[in-house]
């Protein structure tokens, strides 16, 4: 069974009158960015059957801008594991992901998931604002990550 990971990472956004990061907002780029990527996604056909973001106000907007552009049916889990967390962390979340799942897109933040990217594709990847790092997982189970087996890097999708 092949499998679809989908890491966004969340549209720019703004920087000022912001005194918790957790609050910032994507400005208009970062939200045509997390529209251009649901439309690659669309294009491609790799819908998802599963999209969870962070829980910070730019990862929610941008999951859910990127959704409506897929034509995503389903609920956007939010949720604040996804934010702050490292790389290890953010593989153990994506081995316990349900083996029935075939396509999931997972929203966050850097440099988590840039070092992640770069860890499964086994070279440096750059994840800039609004980019999506695309990868096939041939496995029926999600676990095969932490050891690299059975995956690639098939495209860094630049939101511009």
């Amino acid at each position: 069974m092949v499998k679809t990971l989908l890491l966004l990472r969340h549209g720019k956004t703004e920087h000022r009158n912001y005194a918790i990061d957790h609050q910032r907002q994507l400005t208009p780029r970062g939200e045509t960015q997390a529209r251009f990527i649901g439309e690659f996604i669309l294009g491609k056909g790799l819908i998802p059957e599963k999209v969870v973001s962070s829980s910070a106000a730019r990862a929610r907007k941008t999951a859910g801008i990127c959704c409506d552009a897929v034509g995503f049916e389903g609920q956007v889990e939010v949720t604040d594991e996804l934010y702050g967390l490292n790389t290890e962390e953010l593989l153990r979340y994506i081995a316990g992901l349900d083996p029935e799942l075939e396509a999931v897109l997972l929203v966050g933040h850097n440099p988590c998931f840039e070092e992640a990217a770069s860890f499964l594709a086994r070279k440096m990847v750059a994840l800039g604002t609004g980019d999506c790092a695309w990868f096939t997982v041939d496995s029926a189970d999600w676990n095969v990550l932490s050891g690299r087996t059975g995956i690639a890097l098939n495209e860094i999708i630049k939101a511009d």
